[in-house]
């Protein structure tokens, strides 16, 4: 089925970007560890408060990660949708969306999709709708082709 491998695809690529969050993070803490304070205390601190200010921000963008991919696991593939929910995949004439987490434009097959939240505008104009029923949104008219 598509939608299991979409979901597959967006998982391993969540996966990579943990990972490569995790070496930035250990290699920020060795970094802090490593250094040593010098005569120059402001120096040393303001680095060290910059280091924190990182630190944070990788933790916060880890949490974000962990989160997109628990929402990933618990959509159920088994049964298509009669209306426009959490895990959807809806084609219209010229977008391809996947209603799950807010992840942007990603190549599927060669073709160009878009990982949206339900909460995002998008997600709000099209949450229960059915298939061949036109979304308006941004002044533009998407007929639901297809909806999975």
């Amino acid at each position: 089925m598509k939608k299991e491998s979409i979901i597959q695809a967006l998982l391993r690529e969540l996966e990579e970007r943990k990972a490569s969050i995790d070496k930035d993070i250990a290699a920020l803490e060795e970094s802090k560890n490593n250094d040593t304070k010098s005569s120059m205390g402001d120096k040393y601190e303001t680095s060290r408060e910059m280091a924190q200010a990182e630190w944070n921000k990788l933790q916060e963008r880890k949490g974000q990660i962990v989160q997109q991919i628990h929402v990933l696991q618990q959509i159920q593939t088994g049964s298509p949708h009669q209306k426009v929910n959490q895990g959807s995949l809806v084609i219209t004439p010229t977008l391809r969306l996947f209603f799950a987490i807010p992840f942007g434009k990603f190549n599927f097959n060669e073709t160009e999709w878009m990982g949206v939240s339900l909460h995002s505008p998008i997600g709000k104009a099209f949450e229960g709708k059915k298939n061949g029923e036109i979304v308006e949104f941004n002044q533009n008219q998407y007929p639901i082709l297809q909806l999975e």
